[in-house]
């Protein structure tokens, strides 16, 4: 084979350069302390815009390498019809981009293939779907628990009583200045006697300003109050793994053997094995000895 030659250096700088973006991906997706479930639609979105890149490129290699990873990622990716959902609602729910950037990224990517609006509409409605499922599941427990007892009774006695001392005083004017609200209401609303629910009041909001550390369950936890029965939701959603490999794993050569003791545990015993396991190599914290001075 001999030395490397120059046009070898410059061919491993290429490789270097065209693999860096997917070692980097591959990091940020095999976390287990952090939420993946929505940022991994980012991620594809960036490998694509930066194969069409590559493919327009003038190095001839660097083209072709892009060709042929290209031709990889539009087997698993390349068609959005097929990709999971919950990718899509893990971006939806995180309050950085919402539905907002699901669109956006469906117009950047695939704006010539014709399918985008029936694919956002798609998304709409499975979301407003699974919400619902969620409302009928949590709707009149969280009802019962955010409201405290009599408090909806007592502010409806209160204002009774008082809408009744305003009639008695000023006769009836409160009445017709209701009357004139309910009228404004149905106006504003187009003639439809329409409440938001949850996720369209999320939706309807101003996205939170773009973090790169954004501690997406804390957010949550802060605004559970607000979107009882959607916080719910995105607890189960952004639960979800993007990948069950480690990171350390998904390029070694070395294969996994599973032996017959390992497969025939009870999902409750490997459930169990995990968890510990996962405990016990969880990074300690130092204990500061001040705090408990």
């Amino acid at each position: 084979m001999g030395f490397p030659i120059e046009s070898d250096w410059d061919r491993a700088k290429l490789l270097l350069k065209f693999l860096k973006h997917f070692y980097n991906l591959t990091l940020c997706i095999s976390g287990s302390s952090y939420v993946t479930s929505n940022i991994v639609f980012h991620e594809i979105c960036e490998v694509d815009l930066l194969l069409k890149r590559w493919l327009n490129s003038e190095d001839v290699e660097l083209s072709e390498m892009a060709r042929k990873m290209k031709e990889k990622y539009d087997k698993y990716w390349g068609s959005i019809e097929k990709m999971n959902m919950i990718l899509y609602y893990g971006v939806i729910l995180d309050p950085r981009h919402k539905l907002g950037f699901v669109e956006f990224s469906f117009d950047k990517l695939y704006g010539g293939i014709g399918k985008n609006d029936a694919m956002k509409e798609r998304v709409r409605d499975g979301l407003h779907e699974l919400f619902n499922d969620y409302k009928l599941r949590y709707g009149h427990t969280l009802q019962g628990t955010l409201e405290s007892p009599g408090s909806s009774s007592s502010r409806v006695s209160s204002s009774s009583s008082s809408s009744k001392e305003m009639s008695m005083h000023d006769g009836g004017t409160e009445t017709r200045r209701f009357s004139l609200q309910q009228e404004y209401m149905m106006y504003m609303t187009g003639g439809k006697d329409h409440v938001k629910s949850e996720l369209e009041k999320y939706l309807s909001e101003d996205v939170e300003e773009y973090r790169e550390k954004f501690d997406i369950l804390k957010w949550w936890k802060v605004n559970t109050q607000r979107f009882p029965i959607l916080s719910k939701m995105a607890r189960d959603i952004l639960a979800v793994p993007v990948s069950t490999v480690a990171s350390e794993a998904a390029f070694s050569t070395g294969g996994r053997v599973l032996d017959a003791f390992r497969s025939s545990l009870s999902p409750k015993i490997v459930q169990a094995i995990i968890c510990a396991q996962d405990w016990i190599r969880k990074d300690s914290k130092p204990i500061s000895i001040e705090k408990f001075k």
